[in-house]
C-alpha cells in the first residue's frame, strides 16, 4: 500500500491563516507595517477560503449578501 504524501487544500489554507498572522503580528512588531498589512491581507485570503470550504453552497459570506 502507497503512503500519500498529499496535503490537502483545507491543510494549506490554515497554515496559510495561521502562520500569516503571526508573522504578521512579528513585522508589526517589528516596525514593518508594509509587510504586516500584506501578511494580514494573506490570513484574510486563507481565512476567506476555509469558510468557503465550509460552506455546502460555496458562499463564504452569506451574511455580508444582504
Amino acid at each position: 500500500m502507497a503512503e500519500s504524501n498529499e496535503i490537502g487544500v483545507r491543510d494549506v489554507a490554515e497554515y496559510v491563516r495561521d502562520l500569516s498572522l503571526e508573522l504578521a503580528h512579528m513585522a508589526r512588531r517589528a516596525g514593518l507595517v508594509s509587510v504586516a498589512g500584506g501578511l494580514e491581507q494573506a490570513h484574510r485570503a486563507a481565512d476567506a477560503e476555509l469558510r468557503a470550504l465550509q460552506s455546502p453552497s460555496g458562499n463564504a459570506a452569506p451574511d455580508e449578501a444582504a
